[in-house]
């Protein structure tokens, strides 16, 4: 869609920029300075609100893909728990083992972050 020519030049900035684009590259996408795409982007608020929406939207999309294929990997793993190679149900095991510590903590960042938006009356996002 970025390289969609019919797209006004900072549409087509935001959604590279979202991707994680450089200025400078942006800018020879663009056919304008990287200079000038900074500007666009430093000093117009709604410009940089908007490629941060973007990039949300994008990050999103790539969780939501990731939560579906984790849930299939899961599924696989443990059935492999059961399987009749020892050394595939060990690394299975492993798998699944490793995971719990960064689960927890995301969950226990979840929880203070719920904390500390109920503590100053922010709510959810």
């Amino acid at each position: 869609m970025a390289d969609d020519p019919r797209m006004n030049p900072q549409d087509r900035a935001v959604l590279l920029l979202a991707q994680g684009r450089s200025s400078l590259e942006v800018g020879k996408d663009l056919g304008v300075s990287d200079s000038t795409v900074r500007t666009w982007r430093w000093r117009d608020p709604e410009f940089e609100a908007k490629v941060q929406r973007a990039r949300q939207e994008l990050l999103d999309a790539a969780v939501g893909a990731l939560a579906a294929g984790a849930k299939k990997a899961v599924a696989t793993l443990l059935d492999e728990l059961d399987g009749e190679q020892p050394a595939v149900r060990v690394r299975a095991a492993l798998g699944l083992l490793a995971q719990i510590p960064p689960l927890a903590d995301h969950v226990l960042l979840e929880r203070k972050v719920a904390a500390l938006e109920a503590e100053t009356g922010e709510g959810e996002r």
